[in-house]
């Protein structure tokens, strides 16, 4: 079955590809045509199903996790994060996440009257599809451009912040929930020390003009063992989401910031590449589409058509508030009326991130079938509407150049993979 699943999700993926549109969408497909919306073949969800075949595949999910959380992590840059965080962009991406956060919080607690199911779902109104928004930007050829930084600099603080604060809201309900004061305030000391120690790991490389790190990137040059590498970086994620366990935090966060460390500044370009190639090879050839299929078997058509009102409002809700907040904080950060609609639209992508926090939400208990399947919807629809949404904005918007700044980053960025070909 797990063979059946992957073929059909890379098939899939690679048709919908060939049409234009992002692989998620037909990995996503497959896994719902094999599930109970159409032909049944395999329903996670349902008793009667093997036992074995659940444990493979809540296995495989799991690891899943773990790679794509990693492979999200190693696609941003902790100097990125740094320089965003400065002037205008600070409010520009905190207060857009804010904004989208507190719509989904209220929309949770109005349905669900729950408190920690309410900030889960700000959390997955808030998220973004880092990768998926990477992936429109570099087809569309926008991704070097002042709407296309703006995009990739919000949904990068985005999904740090929601990555940070689910890790909270798991330890949190592992602890006995959120009411408590005093398991709150512990679980933020927490949360911090391990932040403390992320960001001086990270920064001890860029002491005395990098001296530890060019005395990392000669031992690193100097292994001769295949794909050691990204041995390394799998082991030092490990080490980080075995921390976080430990702190009571969750490891997907281990995984996240485990990925966000390395750089090429730290590790050496040679290296680095080393590392997200091997990582994508299996994150984002293996797991991931197994994963995203997995979700569409646990997707049910038959179960959204009851709630339908309730689907259109949480949609309506979500994309409205990522649109509002982008397009008001890019206005106020001096972009242009036209400008401004694409970054809005472009922060409405969901993706497989959300997803991800979906199937976190319900293994932990935070939302049921329904809210599950809203998610995910919510997920495929965004994915679907906002290539097609920025093609025609872009059309529209006269050609920017790349900031001064970035045109030598350009160059190298094409250089490196004209050298990987």
């Amino acid at each position: 079955m797990l063979l059946v699943l992957l073929v059909a999700a890379r098939v899939a993926g690679e048709v919908v590809e060939r049409l234009g549109q992002p692989a998620i969408i037909g990995e996503l497909l497959a896994g719902i045509a094999l599930g109970p919306t159409l032909i049944c073949l395999i329903d996670p969800l349902n008793p009667d199903t093997d036992a074995s075949l659940k444990l493979t595949l809540d296995i495989i999910s799991m690891l899943a996790i773990f790679f794509v959380v990693f492979y999200a992590g190693l696609e941003l840059k902790m100097e990125d994060f740094i320089e965003t965080m400065k002037g205008s962009g600070m409010f520009f991406a905190l207060g857009s996440f804010i904004i989208t956060f507190w719509v989904g919080f209220g929309a949770g607690l109005y349905f669900m009257d729950n408190y920690t199911s309410a900030a889960f779902m700000g959390l997955c109104i808030a998220i973004t599809a880092l990768p998926v928004s990477v992936k429109i930007l570099s087809d569309l050829g926008k991704i070097h451009t002042k709407t296309g930084n703006a995009i990739i600099g919000t949904a990068m603080v985005h999904d740090i912040i929601a990555i940070t604060m689910l890790s909270v809201i798991i330890g949190l309900n592992t602890a006995g929930g959120m009411a408590d004061p005093f398991t709150l305030t512990v679980m933020m000391l927490k949360i911090a020390l391990f932040l403390m120690i992320i960001f001086a790991f990270e920064r001890s490389f860029h002491l005395k003009d990098g001296w530890l790190a060019s005395k990392l990137i000669n031992l690193m040059n100097k292994i001769k063992s295949k794909e050691a590498q990204f041995s390394i970086a799998i082991i030092v994620s490990m080490y980080l989401a075995v921390l976080a366990e430990f702190l009571g935090l969750s490891y997907i966060i281990g995984a996240f910031y485990g990925g966000l460390i390395f750089s090429s500044k730290i590790v050496g370009d040679k290296n680095f590449l080393a590392i997200k190639r091997g990582t994508s090879g299996i994150a984002m050839g293996f797991f991931a589409p197994i994963f995203i299929a997995y979700l569409g078997l646990m997707f049910n058509l038959w179960e959204l058509l009851p709630i339908m009102t309730l689907f259109l409002v949480i949609l309506a809700l979500a994309m409205t508030s990522r649109f509002s907040s982008g397009y008001l904080g890019a206005r106020m950060a001096g972009y242009s009326n036209d400008e401004a609609k694409i970054v809005g639209v472009g922060l409405n992508a969901m993706g497989m991130m959300e997803m991800v926090v979906a199937l976190i939400g319900f293994q932990h208990g935070f939302i049921g079938q329904n809210f599950f399947t809203i998610l995910v919807g919510m997920a495929l629809i965004s994915t679907l509407i906002t290539p097609s949404l920025l093609k025609y904005l872009y059309k529209k918007l006269p050609d920017e150049p790349p900031p001064a700044e970035q045109k030598e980053e350009v160059f190298i960025q094409e250089l490196r993979e004209w050298l990987a070909k």
